[in-house]
């Protein structure tokens, strides 16, 4: 039987990880072995929930809303109808600068479709140039493509795969037809080239009981050591907001797909149900507007300045930082929740409820 560990990356994901590769991208690993409340609150008091960190780490840049495909749980309304490209050479300074603060960041090419950007080699190359790990984000469609320049991968570190059914009928009815085949057929093409690679799923009830059904059987027939599964589940953004799920439900799926494959695990540990990438993981969509996080609020400007990245980074962190050391350093839950979303609770957190909830279904934790 295939094995692999169960780690955690940013809020509400899970991440399943071959033996041999535990891969992260700006995330540090982090672990709690503990079983009851009581011991939990031991390892959130001794210093183990993460610190407030003031280094970006990583640039994510939504280089097209343009896609090939049009799916019905898509955050970003991507589609075959858009038509907006980043202007890449107006955002090389900001890179550039990015470079000096930090030797070891990484950038995350995504989109829409981001193979579909006309100056996409260039983009990789000068990327390349500033010594800078790539990870690419893609459907898989263009990479498979006769027309494709495959001498392109040799610049990924990484590349993640989107799926969303783990048979094809499913699969084809939310990402469209032939989508199915399409990653088989780029899985295949980026394990022979020896690339890591994700393999990530949204749920949502559209899908929640095919991923439960057919999992076991898609990873006895195409899971390999260059694989990682992650699942999410659909957030209520573009054309998200027609299907996906309350708070509650969302991790309600996690659950049930993490229990379905705790056969599979070599090692089980309190993953952190949080990883609040603000300031550490800039977002820059195809418009050339600037956040420091994927959340809306965090706004910062149209192709800005590096230093007004910094600016406004570090007086929310700051703020930041002030809270936890008011609201988490006594929390109970502060090494799996980790904050939350210190956006969506600058003073008040009703996160604790949740995650209490969720560390008892999925944990079966005892304790007040």
């Amino acid at each position: 039987m295939k094995k692999f560990y169960l780690k955690n990356t940013l809020y509400g994901q899970f991440c399943f990880n071959p033996p041999n590769r535990l891969f992260h991208i700006g995330n540090q690993e982090r672990g709690c072995k503990q079983s009851t409340i009581e011991e939990l609150d031991k390892c959130s008091q001794n210093n183990l929930w993460p610190s407030v960190e003031k280094q970006i780490e990583q640039i994510q840049l939504k280089l097209t809303n343009k896609c090939n495909y049009s799916c019905i749980h898509c955050l970003e309304n991507a589609s075959p109808k858009n038509d907006v490209f980043l202007d890449f050479n107006l955002l090389m300074p900001l890179i550039k600068d990015f470079v000096q603060q930090n030797k070891n960041g990484n950038i995350v090419l995504t989109g829409g479709e981001p193979l579909l950007h006309p100056d996409i080699y260039q983009i990789v190359v000068k990327i390349s140039e500033l010594h800078l790990p790539i990870t690419l984000y893609s459907n898989g469609a263009i990479l498979v493509s006769d027309r494709f320049d495959d001498s392109l991968l040799k610049y990924f570190q990484h590349v993640q795969l989107s799926i969303d059914g783990f048979c094809e009928h499913i699969n084809d009815s939310i990402r469209g037809k032939g989508a199915f085949k399409t990653i088989i057929k780029a899985l295949a093409i980026l394990n022979k080239k020896n690339i890591p690679t994700t393999l990530s799923c949204t749920l949502f009830e559209h899908n929640i009981t095919d991923v439960e059904d057919n999992i076991h059987s898609f990873i006895d027939l195409y899971y390999n050591d260059n694989i990682t599964l992650n699942f999410d589940y659909a957030r209520p953004l573009g054309r998200g907001k027609m299907i996906a799920p309350s708070f509650e439900k969302g991790l309600e799926y996690q659950v049930r797909i993490k229990k379905i494959l705790d056969s599979y695990l070599l090692e089980k540990e309190i993953p952190q149900l949080n990883y609040c990438g603000y300031g550490r993981a800039l977002t820059v969509d195809s418009y050339g507007n600037t956040y420091a996080c994927t959340h809306s609020n965090s706004f910062i400007g149209k192709y800005p300045t590096f230093q007004k990245v910094l600016k406004k980074i570090q007086q929310e962190m700051d703020f930041m930082e002030n809270r936890a050391k008011k609201i988490c350093k006594t929390c109970v839950l502060a090494w799996p929740c980790a904050g939350g979303c210190f956006l969506e609770n600058r003073n008040s957190c009703d996160l604790k409820r949740k995650n209490m909830a969720l560390l008892r279904m999925a944990y079966g934790m005892v304790g007040e």
